[in-house]
């Protein structure tokens, strides 16, 4: 049976090889951006799902007067939790000093280097969180001049060395002793580290109200209630911070949200990772959906073709006395073979993607078992989805069909109907049409997006660190690259633009201590900042000096900030701020430091009063040196040379203004270059289906071709005749599916910060392309019929 089942679809496929091969791949095609799509949407669902008590962990981030959400805490905030709260079990600080903008400077041995995701956590962080031992425990952290490394970091810092009782000094005064080794984080977790300090090194942080850039996780005891622990979690505050809360943090509250909800929550600021919307993981799932059902319903439409094509054929065997069960199981067995045949096909489309696909989402995917059962489940879902829908077809028409009847008909064709493969067809347009209006319109507001201009110039500028320089040592430097043939200004800053800066609460006259609206981004800048990042002073005047008095500052300010305290008149409005007061001399311009997708934020521009002769440490982490274009690489080398003759002992690292601001985007244009390929297959595939289905139903209009034609009809008129027949199932899927989409596509561009205006004239251009292409098909088809004779074509049908 199986062998002669074999032999009957190989005849069948060979005997309309074009159609066959076009089903297969569709099929394949369709199978592979599926499996790819879900597997990437359960490694985003599937954060922190390792750890076996993440139901009950916790991260406690506070919430300000505007509705605004902070990962961060006051660091005494973990001591009173522990103590005062019933029903927590554990609690975890974590502290992340070392940033990939804020790099630590590492000294192992005679080698000296930067390094970031390097973390201060409390020991009670390596049991909660799970830590996998290569080489160490969980006390590995007692002692406070200990640190444990990653199995990553231990073979980059250490090559093949034994690391364990090794010292590392990090910035230059902190010097540690490799105590363990554990192994890397997995890649589904917020929490990647290359190190991990003990948190009671720093116990001047241990009982600050005052610093809130410490991250806090618990751990509940089953059956606490988490929304009367949110209402404890401020009453804490009030009756332990002091005057200190009663001033800043009155109107605040915190919002104790779950460790599996993380990764889902990119709203939150200063979190770590790189959090998604579920929402966009959700479309780009449908996205992938939708090119599975075209294919399929490729699948479906031409094989109930072939079906209708096969029923003399079928109707034949029956009366020969083949049982009706037979042929079911005939059909089922040909269908289960296309499909297994385009299953292992997808698999080998995997497998060669595969590396573009992980440099694309940029996951380093573990492929562990629970990997490999969600892939071969998967797989084995969709082939029995696709056998059992495509199965039913064939099946129904062998159930119902009597030979003698069948026998008799003068057309196989016309014996059934065409309406569910007209639904099919109809499916098929609408849902290519609709994506891609959807990427075409995603790509226009991606290409609005990064070509807005963001406030400053981000061209031929270069930023160098220099972590650990003295005030004297900055100058020196400063003056000497700004000598170099082909600078064209130098300045020093504490934040690249394109990072996150720190936030102060600032305060004017007359403004309510506990505003929330005080709470502002700040970042320290030179003179020559502005000048450098070319950003448009509004009115008053930049920094001139350097040297301030102590307990004094001069502010500028952006036009968000004049907006956000509604200040009338902001020239000489005195600013109040934890340390000092000061005075509002200049208004920039509104800029993007974080990403033009986002609405613009208030921020304070403040000079550090150090003088040149400071030997202390200076908050200007980067120099920012503005390049002649076209001199980049010849000024790159001229201040790697400098720096060597000045400064041997600290290496020498620099990025480019513009690649750093880009890299704010990499998260968007991961999912805009997944959506375009699930986009780019729904357009081939189903403008293969499309070309499959109109060509079939010309070759099946060939015997009334023929006939017109020796009636006298024109080539001209047949052409219209079947145009217009066949073009009538395209045009009611763009009517429904071009106003669809633009109505979806209004509704999402409502969501964004910057957007581009939808144009009738795109809808009309992409429905326009589609009617050409299905005409051009037409047209090939009936050339080729008109050409053929038509007695010839008459007698074989």
């Amino acid at each position: 049976m199986i062998r002669i089942t074999f032999k009957l679809w190989v005849r069948k496929f060979l005997r309309s090889l074009g159609y066959s091969l076009v089903n297969t791949i569709s099929l394949a095609v369709g199978i592979s951006a599926f499996l790819l799509i879900s597997f990437f949407l359960w490694h985003e669902l599937s954060y922190e799902h390792h750890l076996t008590r993440s139901k009950s962990l916790y991260r406690v981030n506070f919430v300000n007067g505007d509705g605004a959400e902070f990962a961060n805490t006051p660091s005494a905030l973990s001591v009173h939790l522990r103590n005062d709260l019933p029903g927590i079990a554990e609690v975890v600080r974590l502290y992340t000093p070392f940033t990939p903008e804020n790099q630590a400077l590492i000294e192992i041995d005679d080698r000296i280097f930067y390094d970031h995701a390097l973390a201060y956590v409390d020991t009670s962080f390596l049991k909660v969180f799970e830590i996998q031992w290569l080489q160490g425990s969980s006390r590995s952290l007692d002692d406070p001049n200990s640190l444990v490394i990653s199995e990553s970091a231990a073979e980059r810092w250490f090559g093949h060395s034994d690391p364990v009782g090794k010292n590392i000094r990090i910035d230059a005064a902190n010097e540690f002793k490799v105590s363990g080794v554990f192994k890397d984080f997995p890649s589904n977790t917020h929490l990647q580290f290359n190190a991990l300090l003990p948190f009671h090194r720093n116990r001047n942080l241990i009982y600050q109200w005052q610093y809130w850039d410490v991250t806090t996780y618990i751990q509940l005891t089953p059956g606490v209630e988490v929304s009367q622990l949110q209402a404890k979690v401020k009453g804490l505050l009030k009756q332990h911070a002091g005057a200190y809360w009663l001033d800043f943090w009155n109107n605040f509250s915190f919002h104790i949200q779950p460790l599996q909800e993380i990764h889902l929550a990119p709203n939150v600021n200063y979190g770590l990772g790189t959090p998604t919307a579920l929402s966009k993981l959700i479309f780009v799932w449908i996205i992938a959906a939708l090119v599975l059902l075209l294919s399929l319903s490729n699948y479906l439409s031409l094989a109930m073709a072939g079906t209708v094509d096969r029923i003399k054929e079928l109707a034949i065997i029956k009366s020969l006395g083949t049982s009706r069960k037979m042929l079911i199981l005939q059909a089922f067995f040909e269908n289960t073979i296309t499909t297994v045949i385009a299953s292992l096909l997808s698999v080998f489309i995997i497998a060669l993607i595969w590396p573009t696909f992980r440099s694309i989402t940029q996951v380093a995917f573990d492929f562990g078992l629970p990997e490999i059962y969600f892939f071969s489940a998967t797989l084995m879902g969709i082939m029995l989805l696709i056998i059992m829908v495509v199965s039913l077809y064939p099946i129904g028409v062998v159930s119902r069909m009597q030979p003698g009847s069948v026998l008799r008909s003068q057309s196989s064709v016309t014996a059934h109907k065409r309406g569910l493969r007209s639904v099919l067809v109809v499916f098929q347009i609408m849902t290519l049409s609709f994506l891609l209006a959807f990427s075409w319109i995603m790509n226009n507001q991606f290409s609005f997006i990064t070509g807005t201009n963001p406030g400053f110039d981000k061209e031929n500028v270069v930023l160098i660190r220099m972590r650990q320089f003295t005030a004297t040592q900055q100058v020196t430097i400063k003056e000497l690259i700004r000598q170099i043939p082909g600078v064209n200004g130098v300045a020093r800053t504490s934040t690249p633009l394109g990072s996150e800066p720190g936030m102060w609460g600032f305060s004017t006259p007359g403004m309510p201590a506990n505003d929330p609206r005080g709470i502002m981004y700040n970042s320290y800048v030179d003179r020559n900042f502005f000048e450098v990042a070319k950003m448009q002073l509004k009115e008053g005047r930049l920094f001139e000096r350097e040297e301030m008095p102590a307990g004094f500052r001069e502010f500028v300010v952006n036009e968000a900030f004049v907006r956000s305290l509604d200040l009338k008149d902001p020239l000489d409005s005195r600013l109040q701020t934890n340390e000092m007061q000061g005075t509002i001399i200049g208004v920039v311009q509104d800029f993007n430091f974080l990403s033009v997708e986002q609405p613009i934020m208030p921020f304070v521009f403040s000079t550090q009063p150090l003088g040149a002769e400071d030997t202390r440490e200076a908050p200007y982490q980067f120099l920012m040196v503005r390049i002649n274009a076209g001199m980049e690489k010849d000024v790159i080398d001229e201040a790697q040379k400098i720096w060597k003759e000045n400064y041997s002992e600290l290496p020498f690292e620099y990025f480019f203004q513009d690649r750093f601001f880009d890299k704010l985007f990499d998260k968007q244009m991961r999912m805009k270059q997944i959506f375009t390929i699930c986009a780019t297959i729904a357009a081939i595939t189903g403008f293969f289906g499309l070309f499959a289905f109109t060509s079939y139903q010309c070759r099946h209009a060939r015997r009334e071709i023929a006939i017109r034609k020796i009636m006298g009809a024109s080539s001209g008129l047949i052409f219209t005749l079947v145009t217009f027949r066949s073009l009538r199932l395209v045009m009611i899927a763009l009517t429904i599916s071009l106003p669809a989409a633009a109505y979806f596509l209004e509704k999402w561009l409502q969501e964004q910060t910057l957007r581009i205006d939808l144009d009738i004239v795109t809808f009309v251009t992409l429905g326009t392309s589609i009617v050409i292409f299905s005409v051009l098909v037409i047209l090939v088809e009936v050339v080729v019929a008109a050409r053929l004779n038509p007695v010839k074509v008459i007698r074989d049908n």
